[in-house]
């Protein structure tokens, strides 16, 4: 069962439009001011949900919330897209939160989970026929100054 809603979460991704109606869609003369997505990644928190709030075109400010494998990790930042009427829209986010997550079978005493700041870049590939997206990211975390090598036998 949980395979089943790990999957669904993945590929399922919901805009909402608010006292709106239109008979056809079209990118340019209209953008989504709120967005909810299920995925899997930092700005996921995780395996969980994004939202998403665009007060202007091409900028949006976003919240996460999910599960890291060790406990609840969440995010919040923001997304700058260059070409937001465009099918394939260039991206670039800055946010703080969950960044990293160290989970050690059978050793819990060492699972730990890491907050900071991240920065990355992407690409929102943009439907023709509605506002929703695919969003693909390279998300580089802040680099931590004391790393420590576990060893287990």
């Amino acid at each position: 069962m949980k395979k089943i809603l790990v999957v669904f979460l993945m590929f399922v991704s919901l805009a909402v439009h608010a006292q709106e109606s239109t008979d056809e869609y079209t990118m340019k003369d209209e953008f989504s001011k709120f967005s909810m997505g299920f995925g899997l990644g930092q700005d996921f928190g995780g395996i969980g949900s994004r939202l998403t709030l665009s007060p202007a075109k091409g900028f949006g400010l976003f919240a996460g919330l999910g599960y890291n494998l060790v406990g609840f990790g969440f995010n919040g930042g923001a997304i700058v897209r260059f070409a937001p009427a465009k099918r394939v829209n260039p991206t670039v986010v800055a946010m703080y939160g969950y960044n990293g997550v160290i989970k050690v079978v059978g050793k819990e005493e060492y699972d730990k989970s890491y907050n900071g700041f991240t920065l990355g870049g992407g690409v929102q590939l943009n439907s023709k026929k509605n506002p929703n997206y695919w969003s693909f990211e390279l998300l580089i975390p802040s680099a931590r100054k004391n790393f420590t090598m576990i060893s287990t036998s």
